[in-house]
């Protein structure tokens, strides 16, 4: 291939038709190499050999002597061998095969006579104070707001004013304060419960210098009314709340009656073990814990309001029994069933827990046995401050056998009888028990299994 140079009927085209020359030009090197080569897909085509030689063809040569390519990507300088007045500057391969070569093999850098540079100047409002160089050069100019700044000649077209520019495209991408009104017009349009009035004034508003989406917005919390600062961003996206309203708003729309929780059971075949006045003392949010009985296999446990809208009691789901925890749960209800549902030490009928009289880690073998457990209520078992669990690490001990449980019902079965009582007449104002009623079994011995 010859040298590259631009034909004469070119020299009065535009930038952009130059442009497609030289690709044009760069494609049928490629085409006239990959048929030297041999190239099929997924071979390697080019090397420093080739990259050197197109540089050549374009009248270019490479800064360093010692250039070697790598990838296409990768960046190198070069000089231009028709005009080496001009500085270097960097290219790739890759964007040599678009077409960038040197500007001035383009003629893009046409020398304007003074009062060509003027004229240009004066038709988008820049008057030029300076003798012009090129179009790439800096220059002293005033504004059409009147600044005077000094400014490479191609930038006054786009009007890159170093004062006024950036207001100019802050304001150019900022939303109109009338806007801002009419989305809150919009919100209180769709939620007529609370008002919410817009407190920042249009001078505030023009006056910030910042981001668009930064700006704070003085309004009223469309659920407590109160005064509230919003980025703007959060308007556009209707969060006119404070955190902690935002918090009790969704609350309330998860928030059920006792008959509506009492319905969800029931579709289920369970029946609610707690009374109505206890469920409005203590339900919060659906993450409240509900003792239930299935009117099916008259399995007892525990279920979150929450997840009685996902699922049913777990004894009934197929293949529960055949799993290590659904084992544990139906060892808990017979041991539950064989105490009466009521706590072996206190005599409580709610809050039960079954425990294992054999500790299941040190006899693995006892760990199903119905016989080798009594039914305790949690305050008793593991809460209170004198439960059996409290007791044997107060000993340092991690097992359980049947004399150990018999010493903490000799020793500390009294105190968690009282404790009991207090708990049910202060801390969650129930309905107070006699203390009379909180009586164990008649026979409190431990039994004693073979092991």
């Amino acid at each position: 291939m010859k040298l590259f140079s631009l034909p004469s009927e070119y020299l009065e085209e535009s930038w952009e038709v130059k442009h497609q020359y030289v690709k044009k030009f760069i494609e049928a090197y490629v085409d006239s190499l990959k048929t030297k080569i041999n190239y099929k897909h997924g071979t390697k085509l080019w090397t420093t050999e080739y990259v050197r030689e197109l540089l050549s063809l374009l009248n270019l040569e490479p800064v360093s002597t010692s250039f070697t390519y790598n990838k296409v990507s990768e960046k190198f300088n070069v000089t231009c061998k028709n005009h080496p007045h001009s500085l270097s500057f960097t290219t790739s391969v890759e964007k040599l095969r678009k077409g960038q070569i040197c500007k001035y093999c383009l003629n893009t850098c046409r020398k304007l006579t003074q009062e060509e540079a003027e004229e240009k100047a004066r038709k988008v409002g820049y008057i030029l104070h300076s003798q012009y160089t090129d179009y790439h050069g800096s220059h002293k100019f005033t504004c059409p707001e009147g600044h005077l700044i000094d400014m490479i000649y191609w930038q006054i077209f786009k009007g890159c004013c170093n004062v006024c520019g950036p207001d100019k495209k802050r304001d150019k991408l900022r939303l109109p304060y009338a806007r801002l009104k009419d989305l809150f017009q919009y919100y209180n349009n769709i939620n007529k419960d609370v008002e919410v009035k817009l407190f920042s004034t249009e001078t505030e508003y023009n006056m910030f210098k910042g981001k668009n989406s930064e700006f704070g917005v003085k309004h009223t919390c469309n659920f407590c009314g109160k005064e509230k600062t919003s980025k703007l961003r959060e308007v556009l996206q209707g969060n006119l709340m404070h955190k902690e309203c935002g918090n009790k708003f969704i609350n309330s729309l998860r928030t059920l009656t006792y008959e509506e929780v009492e319905e969800r059971f029931v579709k289920n075949n369970l029946k609610i073990l707690i009374s109505k006045k206890q469920f409005q003392d203590e339900y919060q949010n659906n993450k409240y814990r509900i003792e239930f009985h299935c009117m099916i296999c008259n399995f007892s446990g525990i279920k979150c309001v929450a997840d009685i809208l996902t699922s049913k009691c777990p004894m009934c789901r197929p293949n529960f029994s055949g799993k290590s925890k659904g084992k544990l749960q139906i060892w808990a209800y017979k041991v539950k069933d064989l105490g009466n549902n009521v706590c072996f030490n206190c005599g409580l009928d709610s809050y039960l827990e079954a425990h294992h009289v054999y500790d299941k880690k040190s006899f693995p073998h006892l760990k199903l046995d119905p016989n080798n457990g009594k039914a305790l209520c949690y305050l008793c078992h593991r809460i209170g401050r004198h439960s059996y669990h409290r007791y044997i690490t107060s000993r340092n001990l991690t097992s359980s056998t049947p004399y150990l449980f018999q010493e903490w019902l000799d020793e500390c079965g009294e105190a968690c009888k009282i404790d009991t009582h207090n708990y049910l007449l202060g801390y969650h104002n129930k309905e107070i028990i006699p203390l009379k009623v909180l009586t164990p079994f008649e026979n409190s011995s431990v039994f004693t299994l073979k092991v």
